[in-house]
């Protein structure tokens, strides 16, 4: 939740994380470069990062040994 006096505000073109908290005096500026208001369901889901490959044993000893 914003301050009092500030609105949250996401630009569609920046991807992810285009989110900030700017006075609400500089709409204007901000209406002008592409930014809107933040409405609920905005915010774009967090990407999570991929499951790493399982490691297998022959790895595993290889690694132990000091090989590369």
């Amino acid at each position: 939740m914003p301050e009092p006096g500030f609105t949250l505000i996401i630009h569609p073109g920046l991807g992810p994380g285009s989110v900030s908290e700017v006075p609400e005096s500089s709409l204007g500026q901000h209406y002008a470069a592409g930014w809107r208001l933040l409405q609920e369901g905005d915010v774009p889901e967090p990407v999570p990062e991929p499951e790493p490959e399982p490691v297998t044993r022959a790895q595993v000893a290889k690694a132990s040994k000091g090989d590369k």
